[in-house]
């Protein structure tokens, strides 16, 4: 991978905002970030002067969060448009500023008491290549009401579930060759989507929601999706990995795997009526089920829903594999939040907040598509990707030479100086670990640069 510099000269020297000025200053306060992500303001800034344009930047209505991310997305979206899969991950999550009061503008989260916003984004992915190709698209919202009937709640719950709407449509249609698969979890349940996803020429799987919602097979009436689980013939059996989560160590699951067709009216608003087929659409849904999970392990069941074929174990196989992606996205905000400390940035305004997102979305990206190195190319040599100082220090803690070191070692080092322990059954390291050593490494760096600077009669 390139240079942090050189990174963000590609990713932010074109944006336009009105001034060179300000896309100079932006194209440094990313170079600061993609080289330390964590850094404040002030420890980003070289000088007061370059802290004050800084600020200057954050503070003017003219610059967006969309202007500054519009080069990256856009490079996103020419990478997504060659032959081949691309998934488009998307998820949504709370941003949370609780902790900082005297920020003005933000609005409730969590249970109405909590004070942030919601940041919905879409990462490009090419699974054959194993390839994060950068985010997509990202959008943000702020909920301020609070006290609402019923009827406003449920049109509140209308305009926020229309950001997925706005993703698909936004990206639009693939160019020929190309297929592209929105991946979606429960939030993204939505009728318009799959609609919005099939106008547009671009398939989806999304994990269901709504187990109520009545739909049919072949000529028989209508049944909820919890009813008409039973009903799909069994195609198979799969082992399915699942991850490391909530202190509990990873493993595998052997599942049973059911699908069929189905047809999926659509909802009242969108003008269907009890027991009619009218307009439904139609779905592939997928069943994975568990049926001899451990004792002390909750089973892995999901139903997802899904435009593409699924008329054998093949084809629902590939499906859920591509759903299975779509931890990458959760692993792309938890970088945005512990990697690039967004929820701890002190800014006056959440208008402020939004266009730092601006730069600090893409950086994200930056540094989940270095770790993603490790797994694409684990033999190459750490040297290939990597500083060379940082590749010395690294090597140095992992009692091996520079040369030899490659990226696996490189990120496996690092996240043992986070707490990771490589026992059996850990899994890969997970960004909290990987991003606690990271910055103990950078300090490690410091203090080497720090000491070639110092000469030998000092102190």
């Amino acid at each position: 991978m390139e240079s942090a510099s050189a990174w963000a000269q590609q990713q932010f020297g074109g944006v336009a905002l009105g001034d060179t000025r300000r896309t100079q200053r932006a194209v440094e306060l990313a170079t600061a970030f993609a080289h330390t992500p964590d850094a404040s303001l002030p420890q980003a800034c070289a000088s007061w002067a370059a802290l004050k344009s800084a600020y200057r930047l954050l503070g003017q209505a003219e610059v967006t969060r969309a202007a500054l991310s519009a080069e990256h997305w856009q490079q996103t979206r020419q990478g997504a448009m060659q032959e081949g899969v691309t998934l488009l991950l998307s998820d949504l999550t709370e941003v949370d500023y609780t902790a900082h009061p005297a920020v003005t503008g933000l609005g409730r989260i969590g249970d109405g008491h909590g004070r942030g916003f919601h940041v919905q984004t879409t990462l490009a992915y090419r699974p054959e290549h194993e390839q994060i190709v950068g985010v997509a698209y990202q959008q943000t919202f702020r909920r301020q009401e609070s006290g609402l009937t019923r009827g406003q709640r449920r049109h509140r719950h209308q305009v926020e579930s229309a950001v997925w709407n706005e993703a698909v449509t936004t990206l639009g249609t693939p160019p020929p060759g190309a297929r592209w698969v929105h991946v979606g979890d429960r939030a993204a349940d939505i009728w318009s989507v799959f609609r919005d996803c099939l106008a547009h020429g671009t398939d989806f799987v999304i994990r269901v929601q709504q187990q109520h919602r009545q739909v049919w097979l072949s000529e028989s009436e209508p049944l909820a999706v919890a009813e008409i689980v039973a009903h799909l013939p069994v195609q198979g059996t799969q082992v399915v990995p699942v991850a490391q989560r909530g202190g509990r160590a990873a493993r595998q699951a052997q599942v049973q795997i059911r699908a069929g067709t189905v047809q999926v009216p659509p909802p009242r608003a969108e003008g269907s009526h009890a027991g009619s087929q009218t307009a439904a659409l139609t779905v592939g849904l997928i069943v994975v089920e568990e049926p001899d999970a451990p004792e002390e392990r909750e089973p892995l069941n999901w139903l997802l829903w899904t435009s593409l074929p699924v008329a054998d174990l093949a084809a629902a196989q590939e499906c859920i594999t591509w759903y299975r992606m779509r931890w990458l996205i959760e692993d792309y905000h938890q970088c945005l939040k512990t990697g690039c400390r967004l929820e701890q940035r002190q800014l006056r305004t959440a208008d402020e907040l939004d266009r730092l997102l601006g730069i600090l979305g893409p950086v994200a990206a930056y540094l989940l598509q270095m770790r993603q190195v490790a797994r694409q190319v684990p033999t190459a040599p750490a040297l290939r990707y990597q500083p060379v100082l940082l590749v010395h220090v690294v090597a140095r803690l992992a009692g091996t030479a520079p040369a030899e070191l490659t990226c696996a070692q490189f990120w496996q080092t690092v996240a043992r100086r986070g707490g990771w322990l490589g026992r059996t059954g850990d899994g890969p390291p997970g960004w909290k670990t990987v991003w606690a050593g990271w910055q103990s490494i950078q300090t490690l760096v410091e203090g080497v640069l720090l000491a070639t600077q110092l000469s030998p009669n000092t102190g």
